[in-house]
């Protein structure tokens, strides 16, 4: 009887006590932006369906590049994603979907069975990055004025540093990237 007791007393305390997740600051470190590489070009295909569009990528200090077709379809700097003159705030940047590094730091961290989970409530957006055995597996954005969620799927990291698959939803729009190429060069 007292061990059954004892036993109901272990089980209500570990209920309650508050979860440590032992590879959150590794995480924190791994995955922060600030380790994103400065300059480099990366090449990828997007898939929609049956269509299949190459894009490349240049990163020169803080000023993407995004070109197709030998055209440039669109430039990015900051939170701002730019076609020609007209610019929109992107919740993520290249950098988060090509090798992962999506956290600034301030994130708040709970554990569940989903794995490490790292939460950031902003203006316009609501982020939630999942991690499991120390991965970025999902990264949740709910736009919080049309009230839609973008969810990114990232496939395994290389050991170069680079995502070579992510699928990409939004509602009912499924896009898968592919990942060819990265090339990271020297800072000028």
């Amino acid at each position: 009887m007292k061990f059954f007791s004892l036993i109901l007393i272990l089980s209500f305390l570990f209920s309650c006590a508050p979860i440590y997740c032992p590879d959150a600051e590794s995480i924190k470190t791994l995955y922060s932006q600030s380790v994103s590489p400065k300059n480099y070009t990366a090449l990828l295909s997007a898939k929609y369906g049956p269509l299949r569009i190459p894009v490349s990528v240049e990163k020169s200090n803080q000023y993407y590049n995004i070109r197709t077709l030998s055209s440039e379809i669109l430039s990015y700097k900051d939170r701002n994603i730019c076609i020609d003159s007209v610019c929109i705030d992107f919740p993520i940047n290249p950098d988060g979907l090509i090798f992962g590094t999506v956290l600034e730091g301030n994130e708040k961290v709970s554990c569940s069975r989903e794995g490490i989970v790292l939460e950031k409530d902003e203006n316009l957006y609501v982020k939630k990055y999942i991690f499991f055995n120390g991965q970025l597996k999902s990264m949740e954005i709910l736009d919080k004025r049309r009230n839609k969620t973008l969810v990114v799927n990232y496939g395994e990291r290389t050991k170069e540093g680079y995502y070579k698959n992510l699928n990409l939803n939004i509602g009912n729009m499924d896009l898968r990237i592919t990942i060819d190429e990265v090339k990271i060069l020297q800072n000028n």
